[in-house]
């Protein structure tokens, strides 16, 4: 997307406001998950929906994953159970889990860390990654993955897509 400004006041740097957000991103679907702005869907999958999304009252963008089974009883009970499991990974390469919310229709959504760059697969595809790099990312991903599966939670769907790369360079599954 279109890099957002930060704005200057008396008070220091402050967070984009809603509307300089909804500006540079005109595709909104839908316009709020639970208190969260959505900014713009990010992915879609077999599972559920990811969106891009922004928290007014802390001023942050989040990231939000909503069930594709919204009433769906057995797999909310399976997505909340995943979560909790997930909220207590502490690895710098695994996306963290701030929360999880009820909708008013009976589905839930989990809230995590917004991690602004690329998948893996779109890194590859613009970047010529020498082997040092390569071996890099895939130590970092495959310690995160090592670490998750000693306490329990195995992650299902390990692939380029869903391995996030920040604008350091360092992945995130």
């Amino acid at each position: 997307g279109t890099p957002m400004h930060i704005s200057d006041t008396e008070q220091g740097t402050v967070a984009l406001t809603v509307s300089e957000i909804k500006e540079s991103t005109p595709t909104l679907v839908p316009d709020r998950v639970g208190k969260y702005v959505i900014v713009r869907q990010v992915a879609s999958g077999g599972f559920g929906t990811v969106y891009e999304a922004y928290d007014e009252q802390l001023h942050s963008r989040v990231a939000i994953k909503v069930s594709r089974y919204q009433g769906d009883t057995a797999v909310n009970q399976a997505m909340l159970e995943e979560a909790r499991l997930h909220a207590k990974l502490r690895h710098p390469n695994i996306v963290r889990v701030l929360t999880v919310e009820r909708q008013s229709d009976d589905g839930i959504y989990i809230v995590m860390d917004w991690i602004h760059g690329q998948t893996l697969r779109e890194y590859m595809a613009r970047c010529k990654l020498s082997v040092a790099q390569s071996l890099s990312i895939t130590q970092q991903i495959a310690e995160a993955m090592h670490y998750a599966h000693r306490v329990g939670f195995v992650h299902r769907d390990l692939k380029p897509n869903n391995v996030l790369i920040d604008e350091e360079g360092k992945p995130y599954v």
